[in-house]
């Protein structure tokens, strides 16, 4: 458990500094970064905390499903996949459409699919059956 809410916490800005990243190489090709308001600085916090939310779930859910067994390397790995897919598809949603409320929508829903992969793993491991 202890290891679980240190990740946590690395889980935010881990997530932040991962979807800044993906929207900066996005960026140079054919992406802009996507605006929720007409007020620059209050987009850039409002990105902040998106990518900073999905970060900490997705850092969460792959350290609950570590296995003793596996290196560092592979289990960095996991977590990195796992965060450019959920911000990825933020990031092309939030750059194909225009519409705010599609962008909140696709975030919350992200959100909510997280929050459910993380307690029924939360509950399957506490009962026992992973391992």
């Amino acid at each position: 458990m202890r290891k679980l809410k240190l990740r946590c916490l690395v889980g935010f800005p881990f997530g932040v500094f991962t979807g800044y990243t993906l929207l900066l190489i996005l960026r140079l090709s054919y992406f802009q970064s996507f605006a929720l308001t007409g007020i620059d600085d209050l987009n850039l916090m409002i990105q902040y905390l998106m990518f900073g939310c999905v970060g900490l779930l997705c850092v969460s859910l792959c350290t609950m499903l570590e296995k003793a067994k596996k290196t560092t390397t592979l289990e960095f790995v996991r977590h990195v996949i796992v965060m450019l897919i959920n911000e990825f598809i933020i990031c092309f949603i939030g750059n194909i459409t225009s519409n705010s409320m599609m962008i909140i929508f696709v975030f919350i829903l992200d959100i909510v699919v997280l929050l459910i992969l993380n307690y029924l793993t939360y509950k399957k491991k506490n009962y026992g059956m992973i391992k």
